[in-house]
């Protein structure tokens, strides 16, 4: 009977080391558990991650492909040329038999270009109104290094003679020059455009969206490759009865008409 209280002893201890075990063995079954979900809920978000990398990308590259899509639409088949050009890349006053032809390429940002319109109008207006000259102007871009007003205003020059017809267009052209802003700083935005426009008689209506969507952007372009085919170099170029002439010798020859 003394030893009794060492067996109890003994069997309290293994049963002790049997339940700490079996806690041992339940966290860490828990642990495992806990740690397999938290890899699988890892898993998941990765994958979620990837489809939504894959949606934007997917989205983007759809952005893309149908900017570039929109672009070689834009530009190819044939270029929309305004109604009322005299010409493939111009627009003419005066009558086709005219004695004499003048012919105008100029950038409406070019200082030269607006020195000799205020120094040639009159005289052009005057040989029209008689009968002794067709003039017919061009509307170019080589000026783009200061900005996309050239090529805004001459697209705007397309627009008005495309809805108001060449003599709209002309004043339009001499409004241009005689407003001309400095090559360097801030321009005119669309807006001006639009009002100098109406002030040289177009409607508004008529001619908003065209300016502002740039609609003869392609005519312009490739008129001014045409013009340096042709051989300009630099604006005012002045052709007279078909001959290139120097700006202040056609200038002269005008004079004289």
């Amino acid at each position: 009977m003394a030893n009794q209280p060492k067996k109890n002893a003994s069997g309290n201890r293994a049963q002790e080391k049997a339940a700490t075990a079996a806690r041992r063995d339940a966290r860490r079954e828990k642990a495992a558990v806990q740690a397999a979900r938290l890899k699988a809920e890892a898993a998941a978000r990765k994958r979620k991650d990837r489809l939504i990398v894959g949606g934007v990308v997917a989205v983007v590259l759809a952005l893309i492909i149908g900017g570039v899509w929109f672009q070689i639409s834009r530009n190819s088949g044939p270029v929309e040329t305004p109604a009322n050009a005299s010409s493939e890349y111009g627009f003419s006053v005066g009558e086709d038999d005219a004695p004499t032809e003048v012919e105008i390429i100029a950038d409406y940002l070019c200082p030269a270009c607006a020195s000799f319109e205020g120094a040639t109008d009159e005289q052009l207006a005057a040989a029209v109104e008689a009968g002794k000259a067709k003039v017919t102007y061009f509307p170019v871009v080589i000026l783009d290094d200061y900005g996309d007003y050239s090529a805004r205003a001459a697209n705007a020059v397309g627009v008005v003679l495309d809805t108001a017809g060449p003599e709209v267009a002309l004043e339009f052209n001499r409004n241009l020059f005689a407003e001309q802003p400095a090559e360097a700083g801030n321009k005119p935005d669309d807006d001006w455009l639009i009002d100098l426009a109406v002030e040289s008689g177009a409607k508004e209506a008529d001619i908003r969206e065209g300016i502002e969507d740039s609609q003869f952007e392609r005519w312009i372009k490739e008129g001014t490759q045409e013009a340096q085919r042709r051989g300009m170099k630099g604006t005012p170029t002045i052709f007279i009865d078909g001959k290139m002439v120097d700006p202040a010798a056609a200038a002269t020859q005008i004079a004289a008409l």
